[in-house]
């Protein structure tokens, strides 16, 4: 994951804490490495890690 798609979670993470973004960091690029290997997508594009963030955000809600 690039310096700038972590950027992204992390504005994306808003008011979480430290840990809360790391563990959102982690799901965001689990998420991404299954839609890769069930080739759902065949390249990770920003579009993809703002989905993803935004799944992983509203999950549990």
């Amino acid at each position: 994951m690039s310096d700038g798609d972590k950027a992204m979670i992390r504005h994306a993470a808003g008011n979480l804490s430290g840990a809360a973004v790391v563990d959102l960091q982690n799901a965001v690029a689990a998420r991404l490495q299954a839609d890769l290997d069930a080739g759902l997508i065949k390249a990770v594009t920003k579009n993809h890690v703002r989905a993803a963030c935004t799944a992983e955000l509203s999950r549990g809600k």
